[in-house]
């Protein structure tokens, strides 16, 4: 592998923001050694007092500056703190980056502490935030010294598996002793990275156990919620029994946990007495953990805020895929291509939105497909560092790169899911045939107060080809003998470099966004209530002659501009599976088309309101395009029907109804049969 090629592959690690200070005390739970590398940060490169590096191949990283350790990437640990990776390195740490000192350069180096006087203690555990990031075989090894560095004892060795977050060691066999020293050993040869941060010393209590963290959701629906979270054994002395109290202002609830943990053994709990909620109420949560001889109470409580909204939305997870087709550069995007084919196959379609974005650079044919806009804003996006090919965003909040073909994106995938989706959202498609003019227009229902949030509109194409367009040809690195092979379509193993275009069909290709990346901040009002619902139409998209209309989906974005992410996103196929089209002037009737309760169990009931014509034809299609059932109607007033939906399965459903020519369509979700 290359150093373009590993380039292209970096994950990039997030952070949260810590802060620690100097401390030395001889009192109870007194911190020998405190440092989290902030005071370096006016000076890049310049150590901590009495910290040093051997052969100079530890570095200061401050990311926040953009400035890197060893001219590797100014965000292998990022300080927005979104991804466990980070192992909360933050704003400023030290690193040995073995991918930023390049292909050919081997990495033998330490990570020294001050020497410390340990000589009146008893008792002392090290702690410290890390990030190791493996790529073949390195050597990452926590050591200490009793003789000022003269001989090493090996305190803990984290092998070649990638290793993030917080450790704690009981290190009391080296109490007592006046000249020891704490190092961090790496070897590497082109590996990744270990990043190293806010690392503590400290006489260690016989008894303290904290609250580490809650698992309590930040918005819920009503009813009741769990209170539950991980507790953490932080004492030498083995715990036994412990009490959970939690209280939101009403009184407290209290329940006894009788469990063995060790010396940093956690338990999950999740305490008997839930809360119970109401509808678009928020609740100040205090949970607090107590235990018998408890020597340090600051880490016994955790606060929380629940949010609870009026319903729970249906949430769909967006994929955002950076490609390029026909390009030197777009070696790697086919295992972009054979991992959404994975997380498709994995997963039911009803979940997710696919947009396929494609890039163009390099020196190779160039990507018919590429849309320099969307692209452009996808690599200057402030908010999550997407600049390779292939990469996702998933909902924007983190990047899966093309390396682990179905891990990544899978892990973001299942984190995301089940998030809160803040809205429902339905979309509907009017296209006229005759001008090729698209309007698509959306209603959101909102579950839960809102403020400023924005919506954007993406149309893409699917199954784009053409045999003979060198344009759409696939660059392809299966070539040169990766072993991964494609689930589904071409094998690219096998099918040369590039894979000719009478090969390929590209799915998803992003065609428009609109208006922009971030969306449009008037599209909604500023403030947004729970339990109701808004309207928004955008502007009429004219479809170029060179596109296939039957190919086309409309896909709705809910964003937050303030952080960037997507909250919820919808989609709708355009002019598919029927292909009779409604007129530009019916599309204010969509919105008097509706399906109540959506999501049904038994009987949907479908009203619409100001129709015209006695006759009406109603078909009811499955995600795969299959028409499971079909009725005529005659009418000469508003439409009211009760649809009898019991025989189907759960899932997704198109609703078309025809009137006059004209088509209407919504979504069903069918839930609760016994299939």
């Amino acid at each position: 592998m290359n150093p373009f090629q590993k380039n292209v592959y970096k994950s990039l690690m997030k952070k949260n923001s810590l802060l620690f200070i100097m401390l030395i005390s001889m009192n109870i739970n007194a911190q020998i050694i405190s440092e989290d590398f902030e005071s370096t940060s006016a000076s890049i490169g310049t150590f901590p007092n009495g910290w040093t590096t051997s052969n100079a191949q530890w570095a200061i990283n401050d990311p926040t500056t953009g400035t890197p350790g060893n001219s590797g990437s100014s965000t292998i640990v990022e300080p927005s703190g979104i991804s466990s990776s980070s192992g909360n390195c933050t704003n400023v740490y030290a690193i040995v980056d073995s991918d930023g000192l390049g292909n050919g350069s081997t990495q033998n180096t330490n990570l020294l502490s001050p020497i410390m006087d340990l000589s009146n203690f008893t008792s002392v555990v090290l702690e410290f935030n890390h990030s190791f990031e493996v790529w073949g075989n390195p050597v990452a090894i926590v050591e200490s010294s009793i003789d000022s560095g003269l001989t090493w004892s090996v305190i803990h060795d984290f092998g070649t598996t990638s290793k993030y977050g917080h450790e704690i060691f009981n290190i009391s066999s080296i109490a007592g002793n006046s000249n020891v020293q704490i190092r961090f050993h790496y070897e590497g040869d082109f590996d990744w990275w270990w990043a190293i941060d806010d690392v503590v010393v400290k006489q260690a209590e016989l008894v303290d156990i904290a609250i580490t963290s809650l698992d309590i959701p930040d918005i819920d629906g009503p009813g009741s919620t769990d209170i539950s979270g991980l507790i953490t054994n932080l004492g030498l002395d083995t715990i036994s029994s412990f009490n959970i109290i939690w209280d939101d202002g009403s009184g407290q609830q209290l329940e006894t946990f009788n469990v063995n943990l060790g010396f940093n053994d956690s338990y999950n709990f999740t305490h008997s007495t839930p809360i119970q909620t109401n509808s678009l109420q928020t609740y100040n949560i205090d949970v607090e953990v107590v235990a018998v001889g408890d020597g340090d109470s600051t880490n016994n409580l955790l606060p929380h805020i629940l949010t609870i909204a009026s319903f729970t939305p249906f949430k769909k997870v967006l994929f955002e895929d950076q490609t390029i087709g026909a390009n030197d550069f777009g070696f790697y995007s086919p295992r972009g291509i054979v991992r959404l084919e994975e997380v498709m196959l994995t997963n039911s379609i009803d979940s997710i939105e696919i947009i396929s974005i494609h890039g163009n650079t390099g020196s190779g044919t160039s990507d018919a497909m590429y849309n320099m806009t969307y692209q452009s804003a996808c690599f200057n996006n402030s908010f999550v560092t997407a600049n390779a090919w292939p990469q996702n965003m998933i909902d924007r909040k983190t990047v899966a790169n093309y390396g682990n073909v179905a891990g990544a994106s899978m892990a973001d995938f299942n984190d995301y899911k089940n998030d809160f989706g803040y809205a429902d959202i339905d979309v509907f498609t009017a296209y006229d045939t005759n001008n090729r003019e698209l309007i698509v227009s959306t209603d959101l229902k909102f579950a839960i107060n809102c403020l400023n949030l924005n919506l954007a509109l993406v149309i893409t194409e699917d199954s784009v080809h053409d045999d003979t367009d060198m344009g759409y040809s696939q660059s392809n690195a299966y070539y040169l003998g990766n072993t991964l092979m494609a689930t589904t379509g071409v094998d690219f193993l096998t099918a040369g470099n590039p894979v000719p275009p009478a090969l390929m069909y590209f799915k998803n290709v992003a065609r428009e966004i609109i208006p922009s990346f971030i969306g449009s901040s008037s599209a909604l009002p500023n403030t947004l209530l729970g339990d109701s619902s808004y309207s928004f139409t955008f502007p009429t998209y004219t479809v170029p002659s060179e596109y296939d209309q039957s190919r086309l989906r409309a896909i709705v974005l809910l964003i937050d501009p303030s952080n960037g992410e997507v909250y919820n996103t919808k989609g709708e196929n355009v002019d598919a599976p029927a292909t009779s089209t409604v007129g530009i002037d019916n599309l204010s009737q969509f919105i008097n088309f509706t399906i109540f309760p959506n999501p049904a169990s038994t009987i949907a009931t479908l009203n619409m309101e100001g129709i015209i014509g006695p006759d009406i034809t109603l078909e009811l299609y499955n995600l795969l395009g299959e028409l499971v059932v079909s009725k005529n109607y005659t009418t000469s007033s508003d439409f009211r029907q009760d649809l009898d939906i019991s025989d189907l399965n759960n899932g997704i459903y198109n609703v078309i109804l025809v009137v006059d020519g004209s088509i209407y369509s919504k979504k069903l979700q069918i839930l609760n049969n016994n299939f």
